[in-house]
């Protein structure tokens, strides 16, 4: 893998942080608030490369001569490694602790993992399904349907990597 040496980059779902407080305040997420400021200044303290950013069970094809394809480049960017791989742990384990574990552990025996990576990549991950959150708050306060249906499933993604981060 090659690493970039770059400023961050944002997908297209990006949120800015006063648009975030300002959608999760005064609603039962707000109590996210901090946990998204914390992972703002994380990200500036692991190795950072170009990253799919949206790695899932629905994002792979399996076609009948073998090779796997990836779909969905919609939020490829410049971002941090391990929020990226413990997004595709968390997405591919269905959220089970053991299966999370057990991906991240094949993960560092291929890309062993820094200091930085280990202390702060489940923060990075909260942050990022909590401003995928708030990003379908800000779609819907535009009149933009389109993503509601996914609100439950990252609020629970959300609530779920919070309690692993105590």
């Amino acid at each position: 893998m090659i690493t970039v040496k770059a400023p961050l980059t944002r997908p297209p779902l990006f949120v800015p942080a006063p648009d975030i407080h300002r959608l999760l305040a005064g609603t039962d997420l707000e109590e996210f608030l901090p946990i998204v400021a914390e992972a703002d200044k994380a990200q500036n303290h692991v190795p950072t490369a170009l990253v799919h950013n949206d790695l899932h069970q629905d994002n792979f094809i399996f076609p009948v001569n073998g090779k796997v394809l990836l779909i969905d480049f919609e939020s490829f960017s410049h971002n941090p490694i391990i929020a990226d791989a413990m997004f595709a742990a968390f997405r591919l384990s269905a959220g089970i602790p053991e299966g999370f574990d057990t991906f991240m552990e094949a993960y560092a025996a291929i890309r062993p993992l820094d200091e930085s990576e280990k202390e702060l990549g489940l923060l990075l991950l909260a942050g990022d399904f909590i401003r995928k959150l708030a990003f379908i708050l800000k779609e819907k306060e535009a009149g933009n349907d389109a993503f509601v249906a996914d609100y439950e499933k990252y609020r629970e993604f959300a609530r779920t990597t919070v309690s692993w981060l105590k």
